[in-house]
């Protein structure tokens, strides 16, 4: 069941999107250690998330456990995929010429994975085994009869 959620198309170009993400995430792992060996304290906070972003990018793109797919659903849109690299390449953003690189070609591909959700082309789809989406409950305290509220609100 480690691919329960959902599966790639059997599309020619699948493999370039899956070369992007192995690539967003070297980037981020490479820039999370450097990081990290810095020894100040923001820095290393920023390198912590850096390497934490990349385990979930390695877990997304290698295994697919359905927990993390079940919580992550965004990362299988394009629109999602691509607004999260905006957000890793612009906290790897510093002076520094490697950040800049780095950073910039993560964005890049973030805008990117973001243009492509505005075409029709489809990479990721549910797996018809997959167990359902969780749908979220949510209850209105007004339409609940466990709430004792005053007519007003009613």
């Amino acid at each position: 069941m480690a691919n329960a959620g959902y599966v790639a198309n059997d599309v020619g170009l699948s493999w370039i999107f899956r070369v992007l993400n192995l690539v967003v995430a070297g980037l981020a792992a490479s820039v999370g250690i450097l990081f990290v060996i810095t020894g100040d304290f923001q820095p290393l906070v920023i390198g912590i998330f850096c390497l934490l972003f990349t385990v979930l990018l390695l877990a997304m793109e290698i295994s697919r456990p359905w927990p993390l797919v079940s919580k992550c659903e965004f990362m299988f849109m394009f629109i999602g995929r691509g607004l999260f690299y905006v957000f890793l390449g612009c906290i790897m953003l510093t002076p520094k010429l490697f950040h800049l690189i780095a950073g910039g070609i993560v964005v890049g591909i973030g805008v990117l994975f973001c243009i492509m959700h505005f075409t029709s082309f489809e990479l990721y789809t549910r797996d018809r085994y997959a167990p359902p989406p969780v749908q979220p409950t949510v209850r209105y305290p007004a339409m609940d009869s466990r709430y004792n509220l005053p007519a007003a609100y009613v």
